[in-house]
């Protein structure tokens, strides 16, 4: 059975982006000192976490690429992309599926144009569509 999580182009994206998500706790969370974390709009919030990955674990990844494989949905809906590391494993599960897509969405148009440069470094990018979230206003 094919399996597209084990080919080098995947292989090297999603290990340089665990990689720099490991360092997710070294980065400061909020700096706003006019605004609250609490009274943040999620735009605000989105774009304070710009450099955070949020990423899924690598077991939970295999997981949602098992669940995939097993169900073979047509169309899978992601909300919060982030830098792309569950939507990989997501569009390598419809990849190897043979069918359907991911439709994922992002509120910070750096994480979008990431994500997206990810996808297609992974060669995954005829996947996956991601929607920038509108920018919700105060």
């Amino acid at each position: 059975m094919t399996n597209t999580l084990h080919r080098d182009h995947v292989r090297t994206v999603l290990d340089r982006l665990f990689a720099a998500a490991s360092h997710d706790d070294e980065a400061p969370r909020w700096t706003n000192p006019d605004v609250s974390w609490e009274s943040a709009t999620p735009q605000e919030r989105a774009d304070a976490l710009q450099s955070a990955y949020l990423p899924i674990s690598a077991p939970g990844g295999d997981l949602l690429y098992i669940l995939v494989r097993a169900k073979r949905p047509t169309t899978i809906v992601e909300f919060g992309t982030s830098y792309g590391i569950s939507t990989l494993y997501l569009a390598a599960a419809v990849a190897d599926n043979g069918m359907g897509s991911v439709v994922s969405t992002e509120l910070n148009s750096a994480k979008v144009v990431a994500a997206r440069a990810n996808l297609l470094e992974a060669r995954l990018s005829d996947h996956v569509s991601i929607l920038q979230a509108m920018r919700s206003q105060r």
